[in-house]
């Protein structure tokens, strides 16, 4: 948390200093990429073990609507995949995901130098995603998610050269609205307000197209 506020200070004194990859009319043509890993276990009734890895990919394009600031779209596609332990009868098992994600986004880009800054601005994306388990898989069932998400995400950015540059996002905060479809188990609709640091890489390379 000290480290957010220590970005926020640097953002504040920084936010007058002009950098022109970030001036009106500009043009960026991105892609973000999104990797994750992690474990997870279950007590109870069906104990388990899950372990996953996920993958996602995003392109993007946006204008310069004013100097530092950036009005975009993207559309990505993810797929993650998912290895379980079952102790109940030892059983070895693994699902999958893949999901679509249209979204909208405003930023602002707050300059450090002609090199380095921070951007932040809100964004709204909905996403269909398919959750899919192979027939013998034990006390699971194949289920359809729909979520729509809005909210403010902030991230670092570096320019190595003129037309290229790269952002690691550091944090989000977001409003989830989510449907899923499947057993009467899962089945249902739930609402969550979401504010963490990233925990997977979230890295943005785009190219600077310049002025029309």
């Amino acid at each position: 948390m000290k480290t957010i506020y220590m970005c926020w200070f640097i953002v504040a004194i920084a936010a007058n200093i002009s950098n022109a990859q970030t001036s009106k009319g500009t043009r960026y043509l991105g892609l973000t990429l999104e990797v994750g890993a992690g474990r997870a276990e279950r007590d109870g009734t069906y104990a388990s073990k899950y372990k996953g890895f996920s993958f996602a990919a995003t392109p993007q394009f946006s204008y310069f609507i004013a100097d530092k600031w950036e009005l975009g779209a993207g559309l990505g596609y993810s797929f993650s995949q998912t290895k379980y332990f079952d102790a109940d009868d030892n059983s070895i098992g693994k699902g999958h995901t893949s999901e679509i994600n249209p979204m909208l986004f405003v930023r602002h880009h707050l300059m450090l130098s002609e090199k380095v800054g921070f951007r932040t601005g809100p964004f709204a994306s909905y996403s269909y995603e398919k959750l899919r388990y192979p027939d013998d898989a034990p006390y699971s069932e194949d289920e359809d998610i729909k979520e729509l998400s809005a909210g403010l995400n902030l991230g670092i950015e570096f320019f190595p050269v003129k037309r290229l540059g790269i952002v690691a996002n550091l944090a989000d905060i977001s409003y989830n609205y989510t449907k899923t479809t499947g057993s009467p188990a899962v089945s249902g609709k739930t609402n969550k307000i979401n504010a963490s640091l990233t925990n997977q890489l979230s890295l943005s390379v785009f190219y600077i197209l310049g002025k029309k």
